[in-house]
């Protein structure tokens, strides 16, 4: 499974990669939506994690713009990864694009639940 996950805080980056190695993934980082973006549009990934607030292109815009640029049969399974998940937030997520989310700071058990639920569709295989 190709996780990656952007955002602007490396400490929230090297938490969720330790996590992700606890089961044996690994995952590429972007410290920002536009960097983000690139890695994407360069690779092959099953799981997008993606912060909002972001400096730059923030994670709702970067979220937009992914969705607007993939088919829907090979849209990315987008995560966010917020602080503030309100049912505001939420609303804006999902009319985004967005799949689900994780609030800040990140439970492993959620992270795996999310991640099994992939391998579960068989929409990804771990590797």
């Amino acid at each position: 499974m190709n996780v990656i996950y952007i955002d602007d805080d490396a400490t929230n980056r090297l938490v969720v990669r330790e996590m992700l190695a606890t089961a044996g993934l690994t995952m590429t980082e972007a410290a920002d939506g536009s960097a983000g973006i690139s890695s994407i549009r360069g690779g092959n990934f099953d799981l997008v994690l993606m912060d909002l607030r972001m400096p730059g292109l923030n994670g709702l815009t970067a979220i937009r713009q992914l969705c607007s640029d993939t088919p829907a049969r090979r849209r990315h399974r987008i995560v966010v990864v917020t602080g503030e998940l309100t049912d505001g937030v939420r609303d804006m997520c999902r009319a985004a694009g967005a799949d689900d989310f994780l609030q800040k700071p990140v439970d492993m058990g959620r992270l795996m639940d999310i991640v099994a639920s992939l391998v579960s569709r068989s929409e990804v295989h771990i590797h």
